[in-house]
């Protein structure tokens, strides 16, 4: 196809709107600069952009893709795509995301992503497999889902749902370009999010009509049936239909579990934060008794003199019944019972002699870091580095943990970075990536004794481009950024990065006489504007 193809779509896409709303971040990656500035880029950024379409001058940019651990030993390429190329993007599914909706099944079916941005619904979709009557649930996914999808099916499929030939020719053609293959769609997205959905709505149409009790949310299935052999039977037409479209279900994962052991799992989690508080309830009662200074203490934070009146003096009220009148002033917090579920996971790790089952692992440290997070509680930080040691795909929620931190628990953060940093355990680039936005916000707290490991990772010619930039924008918040070091990654990393080196720039801008000259030598860009207008306004 020629680039006109991309010409002939212009009056029926709103790059304006696109620009002005904005995409979500990415959510394989960590955060950028271009996720805060988006809806700021403004007419000139705008205007840019409609401008090399109208003269079928768009030319899409090459994706850079990051490596993302998963569960186990494998990976996930995120792509990250120009802030451009990502207008253009959403500004393309937009168009058709309300015909995909419309041509969807239903929600109790298809439970999330929709064509229209939708949150998750993941915990609903689990509850919804249990039905009367069923005996066995199936679980399936399928096996490297967005890297699997075809963009000739894709066009087919598209066409088909959304009658808009046009805008889906352009759409395959900006992915083959940006992906640089005919398979795949950019992970992480909202708008590859409404792609996938809607390559397999076909799919959700053909198990409807087979009448059995099948669910999808994202590329998960849930299967409710009477009998082992009938969930068998249906995983089986799943297969069977999903190759048809060139994909396949992930054997590792495809399971039948009888009903009441589904059920018991999905209440694990809300069991044992109850059995935690539980316990921690029970363990302060225990140690009030015969206390009588933290009793009369407990008694005067409660405002509570009558009682203690009625329980030291006069004998009428017994200790039982008095803590049972006090419960809500020593029950445990939730940042308490948290750190308590999360010590405990971690001494029953995938690495110790008494494991918990995975799936259970995952959901007690991911639930309790997000509790200790809203409460930037401290009790984590010691047992982070452990926890990378066993999972390290939980990185990104490690990293948003700490990110949390107060500014009196910052040393320690800093030292459970460079543990991390500075073990002989292979780290992607990915993870070292968010461990440097950590040393970048805590950057004052990194003893001088540090600076090498950061400036090694900035200068390592073998590392990814996403973490040396990461890595030069700590250095440049801890006062130093080299010019020859800047000018080098400018001109051989792809252009995706150069906002993150303005910024880094920027940071040294009252030290560095060289950088006003950079930061005005990069304002060619509109985007390169906007980032500075907005880390002005910020500092």
């Amino acid at each position: 196809m020629s680039r006109n193809t991309f010409q002939s779509v212009l009056a029926s896409i709103d790059i304006y709107g696109a620009t002005r709303h904005g995409t979500e971040k990415n959510d394989l990656l960590p955060p950028r600069l271009e996720d805060r500035v988006i809806g700021e880029v403004g007419r000139r950024f705008s205007e840019s952009l409609v401008s090399k379409f109208s003269r079928g001058r768009y030319d899409p940019t090459p994706a850079v893709f990051v490596s993302v651990p998963k569960a186990g030993h494998t990976t996930r390429p995120a792509a990250l795509l120009t802030l451009g190329d990502r207008v253009v993007y959403e500004a393309l599914v937009d168009a058709l995301r309300p015909r995909i909706d419309s041509a969807m099944i239903g929600p109790e079916i298809a439970f999330w992503p929709r064509g229209s941005v939708t949150p998750k619904q993941w915990r609903t979709f689990e509850a919804s497999s249990v039905v009367d009557a069923a005996t066995h649930i199936g679980l399936a996914d399928i096996t490297a889902f967005y890297e699997s999808i075809e963009h000739e099916r894709v066009r087919d499929t598209l066409t088909e749902l959304t009658g808009r030939r046009e805008v889906v020719d352009a759409l395959v053609e900006f992915l083959n370009r940006v992906m640089a293959s005919s398979r795949g769609i950019p992970q992480g997205l909202s708008a590859s999010d409404a792609i996938a959905t809607a390559y397999l709505t076909p799919l959700d149409h053909s198990m409807s009509r087979e009448c059995v009790e099948y669910r999808r949310h994202g590329d998960d299935f849930r299967i409710s049936a009477r009998s082992y052999s009938e969930t068998k039977r249906i995983l089986s037409v799943l297969e069977g239909q999903l190759r048809r479209t060139g994909l396949l279900l992930s054997g590792s994962k495809a399971l039948i579990m009888a009903a009441g052991r589904y059920k018991s799992a999905l209440d694990e989690g809300d069991r044992t934060v109850e059995q935690t508080r539980m316990a921690l309830l029970h363990d302060s009662i225990e140690a009030l008794r015969g206390d009588q200074d933290a009793i009369s203490d407990l008694l005067k934070r409660a405002g509570r003199d009558d009682l203690g009146w009625d329980f030291f003096y006069h004998g009428s009220v017994s200790f039982e019944d008095m803590v049972a009148q006090l419960t809500e002033h020593i029950s445990a917090s939730d940042a308490q019972v948290a750190a308590r579920v999360f010590v405990e996971a971690m001494n029953h790790s995938p690495t110790t002699a008494e494991p918990l089952a995975p799936e259970v692992f995952h959901h007690r440290v991911t639930s309790s870091l997000a509790r200790l997070a809203a409460a930037k509680s401290d009790a984590a930080i010691g047992h982070v580095s452990d926890l990378l040691g066993v999972a390290p795909e939980k990185t990104d929620i490690v990293a948003g943990y700490l990110l949390s931190a107060r500014d009196e628990d910052a040393p320690s953060v800093v030292r459970a970075v460079f543990e991390i940093l500075e073990s002989e355990r292979f780290r992607t680039s990915w993870e070292k990536s968010w461990l440097m936005q950590v040393v970048g916000k805590f950057s004052e707290h990194v003893p001088a004794g540090k600076f090498d490991v950061i400036n090694a990772i900035a200068r390592d010619e073998n590392e990814q481009a996403m973490t040396r930039v990461e890595a030069l924008k700590a250095l440049a918040k801890m006062g130093s950024c080299d010019q020859s070091l800047v000018r080098r990654l400018w001109n051989t990393q792809p252009i995706v990065f150069h906002p993150d080196l303005v910024a880094a720039v920027h940071a040294v801008r009252a030290s560095a006489a060289w950088s006003a000259a950079f930061l005005d030598g990069v304002r060619d860009d509109p985007i390169n504007v906007v980032v500075l207008s907005h880390l002005a306004a910020v500092v």
